[in-house]
């Protein structure tokens, strides 16, 4: 291809073989560059376009010059709803109804591809996701006071609720700096993952926390937004040797807020 229709946006950073994304001059498509991982992500790409799901279709992807892989693909405009949100004059207190009605019609395609194509995964699939989604290795490493029987005790039962429920293809990073106005972007291997349930609402915080606490993660608001954890006011965080000695209550620590 050549390079001079393509103006250069950034390094790809996050990818361990590096590469480089550019846009051509009527912001139409995107080209990226990269090694084994982008080749994974733009094969996962093409297979979950071709489901429905609301992502970036493949138009090119081959070999450069340089012999690097490169993919290119179509643009879902030039700003994330996240962008979109902090350009407000209120600082994105009170995101715009058009951001509300595209975040709605995104997730309602996503949720739509979901539910129509169900994995049939291996046996050990939900355990993987529970770990994966929870970012369990993390929280005890870097936690390794939560590390303790009631925990795992707490992760088994989780994995035992979700018995029968369809395994989906989720994005693990599903928010508003990862969706623009007609789609989802990132599709690395990294961010999507099969996942036990058919709404793209789970943000992996609320996961992380729920595993650190023992305890099942909040159910969703009305809105369709996931409440995050809160301390009330005037209760004080456990010390180390207090959870250790597993006399404090995390239920009674914690509440719900929206």
């Amino acid at each position: 291809m050549n390079d001079t229709d393509w103006q250069f946006v950034r390094m790809r950073t996050a990818d361990p073989d590096g590469g480089a994304v550019h846009v051509s001059a009527d912001r139409e498509r995107y080209r990226r560059t990269g090694g084994g991982a982008l080749r994974a992500e733009a094969a996962f790409q093409h297979m979950v376009y071709g489901l429905g799901y609301p992502v970036p279709q493949v138009l090119e992807q081959g070999e450069a010059d340089d012999g690097a892989f490169f993919v290119v693909e179509e643009s879902l405009g030039g700003q994330s709803l996240h962008e979109m949100v902090l350009t407000r004059p209120d600082g994105g207190r009170k995101p715009a109804d058009t951001v509300v009605d595209q975040l709605t019609d995104v997730s309602t395609r996503l949720l739509h591809a979901q539910a129509g194509h169900p994995v049939d995964a291996a046996p050990d699939a939900l355990r993987q996701w529970v770990e994966q989604a929870g970012w369990t290795q993390n929280v005890f490493a870097e936690n390794p006071d939560f590390d303790t029987p009631r925990v795992h005790v707490a992760l088994d039962r989780a994995v035992d609720r979700l018995t029968g429920v369809p395994l989906v293809w989720g994005h693990l990073d599903y928010g508003l700096p990862n969706v623009l106005s007609t789609g989802v972007i990132d599709c690395s291997t990294t961010a999507w993952s099969l996942s036990a349930t058919t709404s793209p609402w789970r943000s992996k915080s609320s996961r992380s926390r729920a595993v650190r606490r023992g305890t099942p993660p909040p159910p969703p608001s009305a809105n369709g937004t996931w409440r995050r954890w809160t301390r009330p006011p005037g209760r004080q965080e456990p010390t180390r040797s207090a959870r250790k000695r597993g006399s404090f209550s995390w239920s009674r620590a914690c509440s719900f807020s929206r």
